[in-house]
């Protein structure tokens, strides 16, 4: 009886053993929905942050994200083939009636004042007023997810992820920056706030929401230097 509960024994600790050196791959997202900020307006008031950061700090140059690719990611997704694309694809263009429930008869809109910081100072990024078109966007995005969830490209619960932003700048790696000298270099792991912070209360704009597109991560971008789109539904 012992020697057969130790070989029991044995056989589950080897197992608990194998079973823990499997590594299980995350596939990395490679598209995303999102609603692109591209009014004249509102694009004037990113290009204003833009041209005050690269001129005064022109060593947190490589941070900033170009005011062309500026948007409000709702989700992200891994799309592994063309099937699996054009799968997406259609589950994005079927969705009108999502779109008219969520918002009837009116284009939403944004409304961006101030500047934060997450991840330990990181990422720098401005956040839409609270109010009802926010609401109403939320909503849109959380039953487009649930759609795409039945359809089984996304497993994550959005509710507890979905925080409405846009990203400014963004470190992603720790850095080495050259002082104007040229000389001095020095090691950033978070993006100073005397960098940001002459825009901490500062009024971006409103935008009044288009559509809702669906684009690549790493396709080339186009002509209009935004990510390569694949499908949209419009408000």
């Amino acid at each position: 009886m012992v020697g057969k509960f130790g070989n029991n024994l044995l056989a589950n600790a080897t197992l608990t053993l194998a079973k823990s050196s499997v590594k299980v791959k995350k596939t990395r997202p490679n598209y995303f929905l999102s609603v692109r900020l591209n009014s004249k307006g509102i694009q004037e008031k990113f290009n204003e942050f833009f041209n005050y950061v690269s001129k005064k700090f022109p060593e947190y140059n490589k941070m900033l994200i170009n005011p062309q690719q500026i948007h409000i990611t709702l989700f992200v997704l891994h799309l592994g083939n063309e099937d699996s694309i054009g799968n997406a694809k259609n589950c994005l263009l079927t969705s009108k009636d999502i779109m008219k429930d969520s918002c009837p008869n009116y284009k939403p809109s944004l409304h961006f004042q101030g500047i934060d910081v997450f991840n330990g100072g990181r990422v720098v990024y401005t956040t839409p007023k609270n109010n009802d078109d926010l609401v109403a966007f939320t909503k849109l995005t959380y039953a487009l997810h649930e759609k795409f969830q039945r359809e089984g490209f996304v497993n994550n619960d959005i509710k507890k992820e979905f925080k409405p932003h846009v990203t400014l700048m963004k470190l992603r790696r720790k850095t080495i920056i050259k002082h104007n000298d040229g000389k001095k270099k020095e090691v950033i792991k978070r993006i100073l706030p005397e960098v940001y912070e002459h825009f901490k209360g500062f009024d971006f704009g409103t935008h009044y929401l288009d559509s809702v597109e669906l684009s690549s991560m790493l396709l080339p971008k186009g002509d209009d230097g935004y990510y390569a789109r694949l499908g949209n539904i419009e408000f």
